[in-house]
């Protein structure tokens, strides 16, 4: 039976395993598309930060800084993780405003505005937080 030490290695010199097509569907549990840039540059992290001292490790680290390198690929990543983010925030403050939670949800709301300033989101978070000082005014 093979380390975790020597599936990364494996993982990392593109090597399938006891019949499975690809170890990347099994490492992607969360249901991101296994050729989303975005998911190679959060396993590549996960090897450098796990094995920082060996070979898989050095070409991990390398491959991250050539991916960083590309500015047009890198703004991308980072902007479909902001996203991510984002959505979340909005998620739990909609759950809070739909509760009646105001002042839960006014956190939420106005970390997106502070976070993201500028953005299409911020603009929702801010609309939301006029609607429930409306409310609160209606009390």
């Amino acid at each position: 039976m093979s380390t975790e030490r020597e599936q990364w290695e494996r993982l990392a010199e593109g090597q399938t395993f006891d019949g499975m097509e690809s170890w990347l569907p099994w490492l992607v549990a969360d249901g991101r598309d296994s050729d989303d840039p975005e998911v190679l540059v959060d396993l590549l992290g996960k090897v450098v930060q796990t094995y920082p001292d060996t070979p898989s490790g050095e070409q991990a680290s390398m491959t991250l800084a050539t991916i960083q390198a590309d500015s047009a690929l890198w703004q991308t990543i980072q902007d479909r993780q902001a996203a991510i983010i984002i959505e979340g925030m909005l998620g739990k403050a909609e759950l809070y405003f739909n509760a009646r939670m105001y002042d839960k949800a006014s956190v939420f709301y106005k970390d997106v505005i502070k976070s993201y300033p500028g953005t299409d989101s911020a603009a929702k978070a801010q609309a939301r937080l006029d609607e429930i000082q409306r409310l609160m005014r209606v009390r």
